[in-house]
């Protein structure tokens, strides 16, 4: 299996992940490149950015890629 494989069917259990789930969970460290493939492939992904303390208490930001509803996206109703 491809990572890019890897990564849709993680989308499709989870419908979201971070680069700290890719790496962890799938061992990919570059999830970004994996969703810009992802993504000309066709599928409706949504990059949003987060802002959380980190274990130290300083605020950081980090992209969480939603899998968006394909449907919703070809613009089919429900």
């Amino acid at each position: 299996m491809t990572q890019n494989e890897m990564v849709i069917e993680y989308l499709k259990a989870n419908k979201t992940i971070t680069d700290r789930e890719a790496f962890t969970e799938l061992a990919i460290r570059r999830l970004a490149a994996r969703i810009s493939d992802i993504r000309s492939l066709g599928y409706p992904i949504k990059t949003v950015m987060v802002s959380k303390p980190n274990r130290f208490g300083k605020n950081t930001t980090y992209a969480e890629y939603h899998l968006e509803d394909e449907r919703r996206e070809n613009g089919e109703n429900r």
